[in-house]
């Protein structure tokens, strides 16, 4: 069954003035371009990844080891997107060094989930669903890198050094350390999305193909029980395929919604 925009169409709401860097925890889906299947099958009510599969589980463990400020809970990767919680946290302690994008051999489990710590589960306000464009997503297929100057890693692994560390000036001044800054859900997914895609056309040798869809849907987790209500949701998803809302295959898709009050 080819993709139906109509059909496979999610509600598209931006809160309006909303931190989207600010501590909390958001739960986020990310499909491929035309939700075409991609990472591998379900069988027997479990994820299978493949090659491609790998490298988007490796890319998404990157992210929690990239920025101090991330901690990612529940997450799945299933034939044609990727379900996860992130955790945006207070650390701001500047690890520094540098980290380099993942190889595409990462340790993800058998279905390509894991959970990491997340202390108390804490959610930031609000609760709507939106599908985001904007805040440094990557743009058609996830090709768009991520800002160079803020100390991401770029395409090739390689940090570019920050502005303001200390390094006297010209007359012999020091200039103080500039605090880190954490970036947002957008940036972050959009971060994702330039490391796994260019991973898996370094892989299948297909210069600039898409593998991502433009946008993608987040959601504000507003308490303890709507976050460990996501969470059964996403650890229920592969035993829940032939059901799922983005299974272009699937005949009778049950509405999401319901999991995310």
């Amino acid at each position: 069954m080819r993709h139906n925009p109509d059909r496979h169409h999610r509600r598209s709401i931006r809160l309006q003035g909303f931190d989207y860097s600010q501590a909390g925890a958001y739960f986020v889906t990310i499909c491929t371009q035309n939700r075409e299947h991609l990472f591998g099958g379900v069988v027997e009510d479990e994820m299978r990844l493949n090659e491609m599969g790998e490298i988007v589980a490796a890319a998404w463990q990157w992210l929690g080891n990239q920025y101090d400020h991330v901690e990612l809970d529940e997450w799945v990767v299933m034939p044609n997107h990727l379900h996860g919680i992130i955790i945006i946290t207070d650390d701001d302690n500047g690890r520094g060094g540098s980290r380099t994008a993942p190889t595409g051999d990462g340790d993800a489990g058998p279905g390509g989930s894991r959970t990491a710590p997340t202390g108390d589960g804490d959610a930031g306000p609000g609760g709507s669903r939106t599908a985001s464009t904007g805040d440094g997503d990557a743009g058609p297929g996830g090709s768009r890198t991520a800002p160079t100057g803020d100390g991401d890693a770029g395409p090739g692994g390689s940090r570019t050094a920050s502005t303001g560390d200390g390094d006297a000036g010209p007359g012999g001044s020091r200039t103080a350390p500039t605090a880190p800054t954490r970036k947002p859900i957008g940036r972050l997914v959009g971060a994702f999305k330039t490391v796994s895609t260019k991973q898996i056309n370094e892989l299948c040798q297909t210069p600039s193909l898409p593998v991502w869809q433009r946008n993608y849907y987040e959601h504000i987790i507003r308490d303890e029980e709507s976050l460990n209500r996501i969470r059964q949701y996403i650890l229920d998803n592969p035993a829940r395929w032939a059901f799922d809302q983005n299974n272009l295959a699937s005949m009778m898709p049950e509405p999401e919604d319901e999991w995310l009050r």
